[in-house]
This record gives structure tokens, sequence and C-alpha cells, in this order.
């Protein structure tokens, strides 16, 4: 939830699309200065849990709760500048922002955090002329999440293997990354050591697909490890040389 938090913009009305607990609207509201955040979700028992948060911290005024299933839950009226879409499965979050119509033309920002299948919803995102601004990774008991955070606009070309991984990650070297794609590469081998097993026209062809993964992958991280120990012989440089005076 910090990462989803550090992808929005301060000073925005935000829709909060599945608000589950409320937790990220109370932070938008108190913590980055957020006018107005509409908290959306199809569950009524969820609405009323807010519902009682919002009352025990006074914020009623600043946090308007909508029953419905994504987009639909808001009013034509309704004009966030920001949505959040977070922990859904990429399909859904890309069935939701189907929905948006008019309302979706008129944000400027959408933070989208998928349970899986990132590349998938990159390549939906692309397709309908959303670029990538940000990305940030996570990671919570053993799991590492990807958050977006995207705006109208039309994308540079991107590689399969950036689509994969995250154009943003890659680009901004995130500190998650070498252990991300560390995991990624092991789990890819997990699965080649499976197929090694099968003698099907279907399965060696998914082996040549998942080798030329691990090898897309592994010169990925070769890039970033690089980059990270010149980092760090720069910063170690630059700490033995006289300031300014001196």
């Amino acid at each position: 939830m910090a990462a989803v938090a550090a992808m929005i913009p301060p000073g925005k009305v935000v829709a909060d699309l599945g608000s589950d607990h409320g937790y990220l609207p109370v932070y938008l509201v108190t913590e980055k200065n957020s006018p107005l955040v509409l908290a959306t979700d199809k569950s009524q028992a969820c609405l009323e849990k807010t519902h009682e948060i919002l009352e025990l911290f006074n914020l009623s005024s600043k946090i308007e709760l909508r029953f419905g299933d994504g987009l639909y839950a808001l009013k034509k009226s309704d004009c966030p500048e920001t949505v959040v879409i977070a922990g859904m499965g990429a399909r859904s979050i890309a069935r939701i922002l189907s929905q948006g119509g008019e309302i979706l033309s008129r944000v400027e920002c959408l933070v989208l955090q998928s349970m899986g299948d990132e590349h998938l919803l990159r390549r939906w995102l692309m397709a309908r002329r959303w670029r990538f601004t940000g990305e940030k990774l996570a990671f919570e008991r053993g799991f590492y999440y990807v958050v977006m955070q995207v705006e109208p606009g039309k994308q540079a070309y991107l590689t399969p293997t950036e689509l994969e991984i995250g154009p943003k990650l890659i680009e901004d070297s995130d500190p998650l990354l070498v252990p991300y794609l560390e995991h990624k590469i092991s789990y890819f081998i997990t699965v080649i050591e499976k197929l090694e097993r099968g003698t099907s026209a279907k399965t060696r062809k998914r082996l040549r697909y998942y080798r030329e993964k691990v090898k897309k992958f592994e010169e990925v991280l070769a890039i970033v490890r690089e980059g990270e120990e010149r980092n760090r012989d720069n910063r170690t440089v630059g700490a033995f040389l006289p300031g300014p005076g001196e």
C-alpha cells in the first residue's frame, strides 16, 4: 500500500476503485493533501467498515463512498484526476478501465498494481495510448508486487522483454530489480527442468520459449548489476574527493 501511495501525485482528486478497508483514502487526505477521494467497492460490508473509519477520524467531508463495480460506481459528475486500481488481476484491471468512457477521458493519471501478468496489462495500456511514467517494486511476505503509473500519451516502442520486466523499472534501476530478476530467472529455470522431461512438440516449443526468456532476463540482469557496480564505485571515489574549499 505504501508503494501504491508513493506513486499517487499529491493534491489531486483521486478515485480508489475497490478500496476495501479504506486505509489508502485516509492516507491520501491526511498525508498527500488530496482534497477529495472517491472510495468505491462492490462489497457493502467493506464500505460500512470504511464509513466507521471516516466517522472515527472525521474525514467524511473529504472521502466519499460509492457502491458499485469499478468505474460504474462513479457518477457522471465525478471528476477524478487520478484513478487507482490495486490488488486485482491484470485482466480485471483492463476490464474495469474499458468501462471508463467519458470519466476516463478526463483522467490525468492511473496508478495500477496487478496480481501478476503485468506484461499483459502493459500491452493493453500501450495499445490504448497510455504511456509509462513510473514503476516501483515492493516486496512483502515473500512476494514481489509491481506498481505502475501511467498517463495519457503515446508510448515509445518497447521490446517484449521491456514489456515483461517493466520499462521504468529498468530505466530507473529500481532498488529491488536485481532480486526481482533473480527470482524470475529461478522460476523460469524450474519450469525448464520440468519441461525437459517431456518429448511432445508442444513441450519442446515451450522449452525454447522459456530458455529464450532466461537468456533475455540474464542479459538485463547483467546490465543492471554493471550499472549498480559503477554507481557504487563512483560513490566510493566521491567519498575521498575534497569538498569545496578543502
